[in-house]
């Protein structure tokens, strides 16, 4: 797993999600020149499971999205803030995050994050 930590269940993924941490050390990862690890607000979420959701949380998502940009990965893929951390449309994140995994995974990735068409 490239953020090494173990995921959370498929019951507690969902909430998780909304928090922004796993997205911004995934971005951490695909995009060390844009989002630094110091910068993710609350790493290790001991607010969050104390007091739940802060504002700062969006900062995350945001982090992600502008790593998603520097990748120049298509703006069609690309989740918006209120689909996580309003849970507006939690399957468009989880789209998002497939195709980002496919376009990693792709041979020849900068064809696809240019064309915006994903090899067969």
């Amino acid at each position: 797993m490239c953020i090494s930590e173990k995921l959370p269940s498929v019951a507690q993924f969902e909430e998780e999600l909304a928090n922004g941490v796993v997205l911004g050390k995934l971005a951490c990862f695909f995009s060390p020149k844009t989002v630094k690890a110091k910068s993710i607000f609350d790493p290790d979420m001991t607010m969050y499971r104390k007091s739940g959701k802060k504002f700062r949380h969006v900062d995350n998502i945001s982090r992600f999205i502008a790593a998603m940009e520097a990748l120049k990965f298509p703006r069609v893929y690309q989740l918006e803030t209120v689909d996580c951390y309003d849970r507006k449309n939690t399957p468009k994140c989880i789209f998002c995050l497939h195709a980002l995994r496919y376009s990693m995974a792709a041979p020849n990735r900068q064809c696809c994050l240019d064309t915006g068409k994903f090899p067969s």
